[in-house]
């Protein structure tokens, strides 16, 4: 846990910092999955890619 935290040098500082990304790049993902405009067509966008991701992280 202390390597996670490493560069912050506070423990609440860095796990507030991780707890924010993390948040962040959550929501993305359901973002990105919602780009389809249903009154102009389809951006063609999947989330494809975060898959890969996870398979390859694994």
């Amino acid at each position: 846990m202390k390597l996670l935290l490493y560069p912050f040098r506070h423990t609440t500082l860095g796990f507030f910092a991780v707890t924010i990304t993390s948040m962040i790049l959550f929501f993305a993902h359901f973002v990105l999955g919602d780009l389809d405009n249903p009154f102009e067509g389809s951006w063609n966008v999947t989330t494809d890619p975060f898959g890969e991701l996870i398979t390859k992280s694994r």
